[in-house]
């Protein structure tokens, strides 16, 4: 049974961004030209179908995690790098890192008008 709903949901990048960004950084990094111009992508060799394939990074809007978040949950062990907003850590243990997102790095927040109001705000 659901009893609360975000009216305005907090965005959530896709789950597997993390596994994607170490996929990435291990890839093979490629540089070839055309027109005079010089691209530089990753590759992974596919053993299976014994083809080159180009490597797929899954994006993640930072600046929106800093406005939405105050903290982050993150598996352990994990790469600092890989969190592109300024952080604290509040809490680890062995299994997940609870870090504090700092907010005055943030760009200015959006305020969003509700439109519904609790009892004990009339």
């Amino acid at each position: 049974m659901q009893y609360f709903t975000y009216l305005h949901p907090p965005y959530a990048p896709d789950e597997s961004w993390y596994k994607s960004r170490e996929y990435w950084d291990a890839a093979t990094e490629a540089t070839y030209e055309i027109e005079g111009r010089r691209y530089t992508w990753r590759f992974t060799y596919s053993h299976a179908d014994r083809l080159w394939k180009a490597g797929e990074l899954i994006p993640v809007d930072w600046n929106r995690v800093a406005c939405d978040y105050q903290h982050l949950v993150i598996a352990m062990p994990f790469k600092e790098s890989a969190i592109e907003v300024p952080t604290s850590i509040a809490a680890y243990n062995e299994t997940v890192a609870l870090l504090m997102v700092d907010k005055r790095a943030r760009p200015p927040e959006r305020h969003h008008k509700r439109t519904v109001r609790l009892p004990l705000e009339r």
